[in-house]
């Protein structure tokens, strides 16, 4: 009777021990899925953002525009012109920061779908064509870089009209 008793108690063991280790498999294969799906979702939610370059006053000043084409509201932008080709923000207007050679603007509230923001910005005589950007957008769990990139109308000089 002894001998019986060890004998289903070893296999208890033995299918406790199969069981945890299972379980605790199960928990890891679930984790990794986990992370997928975050990931997934995180570059499904990616914004996207189109930019313009508007001429004012018939070329005496320029502003960009930056507008939100995807439905993820955002809390926040910083904006970075990294390929600049001699294109910089305008000093003195709200949420540019002179840091050095980094050109550097930040939006002063949120976006929302469809919505644009602007910046005044300086373009140098000989114009580049385009303007590359990095737009760090943030909502309030996430945040991405997005790069944009800006063409930039040729000046009336350049027309062939």
């Amino acid at each position: 009777m002894a001998v019986a008793a060890l004998v289903i108690s070893i296999l208890a063991l033995a299918v406790a021990s199969v069981s945890a280790l299972f379980s605790k498999r199960q928990t890891s294969v679930a984790e990794r899925r986990e992370a997928v799906d975050a990931g997934r979702r995180h570059d499904e939610r990616t914004p996207s953002f189109t930019g313009d370059i508007e001429s004012v006053n018939d070329g005496e000043w320029y502003r960009l525009w930056l507008r939100l084409t995807s439905t993820e509201e955002l809390a926040h932008l910083q904006i970075d012109i990294t390929e600049s080709n001699g294109v910089t923000f305008a000093t003195g207007q709200d949420g540019v920061i002179a840091n050095g050679p980094s050109l550097h603007a930040e939006s002063v509230g949120g976006l929302v779908s469809d919505q644009a923001i602007a910046w005044r910005v300086q373009l140098p005589e000989n114009r580049p064509q385009s303007i590359r950007l990095r737009v760090h957008a943030y909502t309030t769990d996430d945040n991405w870089p997005v790069p944009v990139l800006v063409e930039i109308p040729p000046s009336l000089a350049d027309s062939v009209w």
